[in-house]
């Protein structure tokens, strides 16, 4: 079955610090269909683009009106695992829809403190506005509020949201052990479902 993996977060909680470390583990060929860029290793597709040497990467370096060419891209591309991080897809519609496409979906919401986020914008010389920043924290907020874990009269609904706060590299490379095991768990699964 296809499933989603979208990391997202704030700026500065290491969504693309991550998405790269994972990428390690896997050799990747680049490929663009229509203005989408992508990554493709055997069922792995990985969404966005990473140029060498810059910080900034994944879907945010694309159009603001991806998402509908994803979606299409989604349907063309059946019982792959689909990872991506960033902004451009992070929308309660989007989610949405791959939900009701029966598809499955995981989300990967990634925090810092603070001080910590603070002190990351500084260190990569950020100047975005902090009325479009909180816009950003409450866009992250919401999309975890919907598709969360949720208490009901018959105890607590199983969400689609994992959420992890992290501090320092070693807490990244968990996260990306994290990934990885949900990776492998649905890529057995279905070899499992396949005999």
């Amino acid at each position: 079955m296809k499933t989603v993996i979208g990391i997202i977060g704030a700026p500065g909680t290491g969504k693309t610090t991550l998405m790269k470390q994972w990428m390690e583990r896997w050799d990747w060929e680049y490929h663009r269909t229509g203005q989408l860029d992508h990554y493709v290793s055997g069922d792995l597709i990985v969404l966005g683009v990473y140029p060498e040497g810059e910080t900034f990467g994944g879907t945010d370096k694309l159009s603001m009106s991806i998402a509908p060419q994803v979606v299409e891209f989604l349907d063309n591309n059946q019982d792959k695992i689909i990872l991506f991080e960033g902004d451009r897809l992070n929308s309660k519609k989007f989610f949405q829809e791959v939900l009701d496409k029966g598809w499955n979906l995981r989300i990967v919401a990634l925090d810092v403190g603070k001080e910590e986020r603070e002190r990351r914008y500084e260190e990569r010389g950020s100047d975005q506005d902090p009325t479009w920043l909180q816009g950003r924290i409450s866009k992250v907020e919401n999309v975890i509020e919907e598709f969360g874990a949720k208490s009901t009269l018959f105890g607590e609904e199983e969400g689609h949201v994992v959420s992890f706060t992290h501090h320092s590299p070693d807490c990244t490379e968990l996260v990306s052990d994290w990934i990885q095991e949900e990776v492998n768990n649905i890529i057995l699964n279905s070899v499992i479902a396949d005999i």
